[in-house]
């Protein structure tokens, strides 16, 4: 007669490495010592930029060239958060929840005056900010 194989249930096993590999105290639902972070979720702020060019006889829409940043203070010195403005003068970010400063980053040929201000964010909200550069005349 050979050597007697025992083959333990999975359930067995899983029990026995439990306190190895993280164990109940590791779990969220157990009601172990552990609890994993609440993450707020984004909100998001979108709108369209844009000036009024006048003529003499008519006046027309004309979009933002750029990107807009949203940094956390007015004067960071760093990399912030920043939406791309389409051509239509379109944009769209999605932030964690709290307060920010919109700071214009003009492109090339830009003639739409963005001033910056600060923006709120809430949880889970959308927020539209459409911002109208003032008029130009030709």
């Amino acid at each position: 007669m050979g050597p007697v194989v025992r083959i333990a249930s999975v359930a067995s096993l899983a029990m026995l490495a439990g306190g190895c590999l993280g164990g109940p105290s590791a779990s969220p639902t157990t009601g172990g010592g552990s609890t994993l972070p609440i993450v707020p979720s984004q909100g998001t702020i979108q709108g369209r930029v844009f000036t009024t060019r006048c003529g003499v006889t008519t006046c027309d829409s004309t979009p933002y060239r750029g990107s807009l940043t949203f940094c956390r203070t007015m004067n960071q010195i760093g990399p912030c958060p920043s939406a791309r403005v389409d051509a239509d003068g379109r944009y769209r970010i999605a932030l964690m929840p709290g307060r920010y400063a919109l700071v214009p980053a003009p492109g090339a040929g830009n003639q739409v005056i963005v001033k910056p201000r600060w923006v709120a964010v809430g949880e889970g909200q959308m927020t539209t900010l459409d911002i109208d550069g003032g008029s130009l005349t030709d």
